[in-house]
């Protein structure tokens, strides 16, 4: 191999190797979430078989009982607060994974052109971003009073 192509080469073999185990990892959190979804929707899918008349369906889902299963079988999704603490750890982890890419542009001879250093840059961006955003959505939920009593951490008396 040319030892002029080197340093050219490696930066785009990172690059693409990098953008691949993103792409991998997302499909399968995707996949994880179909499988989960498909069983709950068959665990209360059976459950609503047991009930033999209507009457008993509707006095179970005025219980309290019934009503959580209502909530999750609608699949309503995160809280506000859970929706931010997740951007938050997802921009953590990318300004550290930044870090690394900015650190790695830094010790590494290779990096002549400092392609390293711009794709630590777009992490911590992206990052950074993620964390801009947690806050704004943590503002505006604590201003509209979406934090409701159920919301981990808090007790619910």
């Amino acid at each position: 191999m040319d030892p002029q192509v080197l340093p050219f080469l490696v930066p785009i073999i990172v690059a693409l190797g990098l953008f691949i185990m993103i792409g991998w990892v997302a499909w399968v959190e995707s996949r994880r979430k179909q499988v989960q979804a498909k069983m709950a929707g068959e665990v209360h899918g059976k459950l609503l078989e047991k009930f033999a008349t209507s009457d008993e369906l509707v006095s179970f889902l005025r219980t309290d009982e019934g009503r959580r299963f209502l909530v999750n079988a609608a699949g309503s999704g995160l809280n506000p607060l859970e929706r931010i603490l997740r951007s938050i750890k997802i921009g953590v982890m990318l300004v550290a994974i930044g870090v690394g890419w900015l650190l790695l542009g830094l010790t590494n001879r290779f990096d002549d052109e400092g392609a390293l250093t711009v794709i630590g840059f777009v992490f911590e961006s992206a990052g950074a971003g993620f964390l801009v955003a947690a806050g704004v959505s943590y503002y505006f939920s604590k201003k509209w009073k979406l934090f409701d009593d159920a919301s981990p951490g808090r007790s619910s008396s």
